[in-house]
């Protein structure tokens, strides 16, 4: 089993009583920002269709898995509905950090304020080009926010395959790589290195390695973000929690972990990161209003596309399956049962 850490520790205390319901409170409260929310606005985008008919969608379609997929541990799709899944999931976590794109976030707005309209005239005008670095950047959603809120700043994308929509973006541009195998990128070249949600594809064994390639790409005094939720929500109703539990025995199994998050930091500290920021905001997942019920339908997709990785372990078939899902969706957000999922961050400089 693996170690329980600080920001475990830090989760653990947040969840007395009272603090459980202050974060819950401020995970769901509108802000300046909740109108981008609200008009399904943000790089990359969700599509303009309602909830419902996304949701409906993602059981229908047909998927697509990586084709790199015997040397990926990834068990999830990577075409059609995953690809609008993961735009809404960045709407999601966006919102759920207040609208910040990363951390510090005051530092590194700052920076990419101060260069100049196009990373072509940058060097000119305002001295070298800013870079930054979208590691496993899925639908590029991510990436391409970045680069629309900061057009001076030349935004990468990085991932296995290319399932990338906005490709059009002058400052944006995207590269075939693996982090896990370690990436052709130079040494020092990146002011600003973002990584999200790849516990479902990177083994436990070698998050110590991606840290420090991460950080080996980075210049000094540069950051790296590392953004990860785990499977375990709060407060799940029994037929999540039996969900819950057999993709995850199955997630250890494959050599993967998912509950990464609660020792985010210690792989930070170990990757040689320093000055570390760190933080956890709640998702509820069927309740707390607009965030809470795209969380939800974010979340069905997740397990509907781990159906084929599940399915094939041989525990459950495609119709227990199925029935399972919908059970846990349709308990949660009941008077009875409210889950919430814990998002981590861990921001460290690069000091070398």
């Amino acid at each position: 089993m693996f170690h329980r850490t600080r920001l475990a520790r830090q989760q653990q205390q947040q969840l007395e009583p009272q603090q459980q319901q202050q974060q819950q409170s401020a995970a769901v409260q509108p802000s300046p920002w909740w109108g981008w929310l609200a008009k399904g606005g943000g790089g990359g985008g969700r599509s303009s269709s309602s909830p419902s008919s996304s949701s409906s969608s993602a059981v229908k379609s047909k998927r697509e898995f990586h084709p790199v997929k015997e040397d990926s541990l990834y068990v999830l799709p990577s075409g059609g509905e995953e690809v609008s899944r993961l735009k809404l999931q960045h709407i999601i976590v966006r919102s759920a950090f207040g609208g910040a794109l990363f951390h510090p976030h005051d530092r590194l707005h700052a920076l990419f304020s101060a260069t100049s309209s196009s990373p072509a005239t940058a060097a000119v005008v305002a001295g070298p080009v800013v870079r930054v670095l979208d590691m496993g950047c899925g639908s590029g959603a991510w990436a391409a926010d970045v680069a629309k809120t900061y057009p001076g700043v030349e935004v990468v994308g990085a991932d296995i395959v290319d399932v990338v929509s906005e490709k059009s973006l002058p400052n944006f541009t995207f590269e075939i790589q693996d982090v896990v195998k370690g990436t052709s990128f130079p040494d020092n070249h990146f002011d600003f290195v973002y990584q999200r949600l790849l516990f479902l594809a990177i083994p436990h064994s070698k998050w110590p390695d991606v840290v420090k390639e991460l950080k080996r790409i980075t210049k000094p005094g540069g950051y790296v973000e590392l953004v990860e939720t785990g499977m375990l929500a709060i407060d799940m109703g029994p037929k999540l929690e039996t969900l819950v539990t057999m993709v995850r025995e199955l997630l250890f199994a494959r050599g993967l972990d998912p509950e990464v998050s609660l020792h985010l930091t210690d792989h930070a500290i170990a990757g040689g990161l320093v000055d570390i920021e760190e933080g956890i905001v709640s998702l509820p997942v069927g309740w707390g209003g607009p965030l809470g019920q795209l969380a939800k339908i974010n979340v069905t997709g997740v397990f509907n596309g781990s159906k084929g990785f599940v399915v094939k372990a041989g525990n459950v078939t495609d119709a227990e399956f199925d029935a399972l899902v919908k059970g846990a969706m349709d308990e949660s957000g009941t008077e009875d049962f409210r889950p919430f999922y814990q998002m981590a961050y861990a921001s460290g400089r690069v000091d070398k």
